[in-house]
């Protein structure tokens, strides 16, 4: 008994240095970490923050998007008019929209995205329903952001989730073939984006960041400037169509994809996620990429043999030449889009829309997504709760030949405002089909009246042409660098143009632009103009109540007293201004409604006690409501104050007049 306690002692003693040379650095870490954040070391990475005009509302963090850059030099735009209430009201339904940039709405912004159009929709269908549509999409983000977003933000009560992603998913932040790779294995990045919110951990990455900068001084982060976001982003760029990568990224969105499904299963919210879809007719493939380069010399000249065949309208001998080009060599793009054009020719448009398809499946540099991942949308639809939203299938549908090309795209992937507006009304139909916030007011007038609410004016079309026509300046576009936004001018620019540049350049805000806009049109007598810059402020933040009083005034103005009056009561119930109640008391006296007038017009004078004018506007009110004596009251106190007070001879004559008439 006594050599076997002998030996247990040793043993214990064993087994407790071990426990504590293992729980040494977990300790360590632990107060690291403590440490840390009591010193506000790093960054907290919120996904909402308080709405900087309201904060009554949260809003998209600005940097949100740094997380998803591990060279921490990319800051990728966000919503920033977007803001929902910190607390949400019963018997509302609050949604979430995930995806790129196309998701965010480039190259238009705020109103002309699909989320800011689907919000009108939605308030069309469900009057009665307090809506709320935060857009957390974001340009060059892949599906890892979309799922690491997704699963954070049950303490924000979701009710239902909107998808629209995949492009991304090579050349976006954590894409496989992007400059900002942290490889291919879907573990490895989730885990990263899990050890990212630890302060210790974003210590230990700067700390390597900073060595690997040192040691490797020609790395060439995406970063924020030179060049466009497209071009910096772009790593390998030529990726065969039966590369390994291709099938890769397509499992990861699927995996991605499936995890939000569960975790959408898990906490009671709805998924939609929508098809992803692209400029098939009229965007050529980017790149070639081939089997082997024995053979390309032959065919480059069986390719310079079909277009000449098809700028000669000589389709049969294009085909021809373009059949053997693909017995040389299957894998280039430009094969099945030069077949295309000579099939759509010949009207045969099911035979152009395949070879349109391959085109884009086949081209190397892979800015559309391939057709796996809308094969993995419908996947998870059939084995869980996602609503399949037909966003591709709705474009083909308006589209000549069912094939989507510059009627709806302007560029390679990122639709016009029809095509917004398309992909807005696919997801308003499957929210309404789908029951989940109840029955739906639908029917042709309610069309018509969301439709005339979308707020996209002059001006922010010139803002997005100037972004597009950058955009096309540079690679792949072109060889060339774009060069910087500073340089971009505009000969002769209308008004529009120049505060559209100013704001693309950020000198100045979306909301000034269109201040400045509406002022520039009001100068010019252009009421209705003005009335449609000041409709756009309201459409993106409809919180802010000063947009309304200016909208309100710019009504009264084109002689439409009632939609002024809407317009005001609107903006009041958020803010009671001395202005607005004046404006409301003067547009009921225009109406002839005296009674009316007169508690605005007090309200007015409560929130600026002494206001002369206002004194006036009551005094007239009252004696239009047959108030005699109140009326000479208050026209008694203005004079009392200022005897030369202008029109106050005409009121008092007025009033005796009145009196004398009374005694007869």
């Amino acid at each position: 008994m006594t050599k076997k306690t002998k030996s247990a002692a040793p043993l214990k003693n064993e087994w407790l240095i071990r426990l504590a040379l293992v729980a040494a650095p977990l300790l360590l870490l632990l107060l690291l970490e403590g440490g840390l954040r009591m010193l506000d070391y790093g960054e907290s990475f919120e996904i909402l923050v308080p709405f900087q005009s309201d904060t009554n509302y949260l809003a998209v963090n600005p940097a949100l998007g740094q997380r998803y850059f591990p060279a921490g030099q990319v800051t990728p735009e966000v919503a920033l008019t977007d803001a929902i209430l910190k607390e949400k009201p019963q018997d509302s339904y609050r949604i979430f929209v995930l995806g790129g940039s196309t998701a965010a709405g480039y190259p238009y912004q705020y109103n002309g995205s699909f989320p800011s159009i689907l919000k009108l929709i939605l308030k069309a269908y469900y009057p009665n329903k307090h809506i709320e549509i935060m857009n957390l999409a974001m340009p060059a983000v892949s599906s890892y952001t979309v799922r690491e977003i997704a699963l954070s933000l049950a303490e924000y009560q979701p009710d239902a989730y909107i998808i629209y992603a995949g492009h991304n998913e090579f050349y976006g932040g954590l894409g496989i073939a992007s400059t900002e790779s942290l490889g291919q294995s879907r573990w490895f990045v989730n885990t990263y984006l899990k050890l990212r919110h630890y302060r210790s951990f974003q210590l230990f990455r700067g700390l390597f960041n900073g060595l690997r900068g040192l040691i490797f001084s020609d790395s060439k982060p995406a970063g924020n400037n030179g060049g466009t976001l497209m071009a910096r982003m772009a790593g390998k760029r030529s990726i065969p169509y039966n590369a390994p990568e291709v099938r890769l990224a397509a499992t990861n969105f699927q995996g991605n994809l499936q995890d939000i499904a569960e975790f959408c299963q898990a906490n009671n919210i709805e998924l939609f996620a929508g098809s992803v879809v692209s400029n098939l007719r009229d965007q050529p493939p980017f790149v070639n990429s081939f089997a082997e380069e024995v053979g390309k010399d032959a065919w480059h000249s069986k390719i310079q043999t079909a277009a000449s065949a098809i700028n000669e309208q000589n389709y049969s001998a294009a085909l021809s030449a373009i059949s053997d080009a693909v017995k040389l060599d299957s894998l280039a793009a430009t094969q099945y889009f030069l077949r295309a054009r000579a099939q759509l020719a010949i009207a045969d448009t099911a035979a152009a829309y395949q070879s349109y398809l391959r085109a884009k499946d086949y081209d190397g540099l892979r800015f559309r997504a391939t057709e796996h991942i809308n094969q993995a949308v419908r996947a998870i639809a059939e084995s869980s709760e996602l609503h399949y939203v037909p966003v591709k299938e709705r474009f083909q549908a308006a589209s000549p030949g069912k094939i989507p090309g510059n009627n709806l795209f302007l560029e390679h992937l990122h639709p016009n405002l029809p095509g917004y507006r398309l992909m807005a009304e696919a997801f308003a139909e499957a929210i309404a089909e789908s029951g989940i916030i109840g029955p739906a007011r639908r029917g042709s007038a309610i069309d018509a009246s969301w439709r005339k609410q979308i707020g996209v004016t002059r001006v922010d079309l010139e803002f997005a042409k100037i972004r597009i026509d950058f955009l096309k300046r540079g690679w792949p576009f072109t060889d060339k660098s774009p060069g910087a936004k500073s340089d971009v001018q505009i000969p002769n620019a209308s008004k529009e143009q120049e505060l559209a540049l100013r704001f693309w350049q950020n000198e100045l805000s979306w909301e000034k632009m269109h201040v400045e806009m509406a002022r520039h049109y009001e100068k010019a007598n252009n009421w209705p103009a003005a009335a449609r810059e000041y409709q756009a402020l309201i459409t993106a933040t409809p919180m802010n109540a000063s947009p309304y009083t200016f909208m309100a005034r710019a009504l009264m103005r084109m002689q439409r007293p009632a939609q002024a009056l809407a317009a005001l009561k609107a903006g009041m119930q958020l803010e009671k201004t001395a202005y607005a109640s004046q404006l409301a008391g003067t547009i009921h006296m225009m109406m002839q409604q005296a009674p009316a007038a007169i508690p605005y017009f007090r309200e007015s004078l409560q929130l600026k006690p002494g206001d002369l004018d206002v004194m006036f506007k009551l005094a007239e009110a009252h004696v239009f409501n047959g108030d005699l004596d109140s009326g000479e009251s208050l026209l008694r106190e203005i004079l009392s104050n200022r005897p030369d007070y202008p029109r106050s001879k005409e009121l008092a004559a007025f009033i005796e007049s009145k009196r004398q008439s009374r005694k007869k």
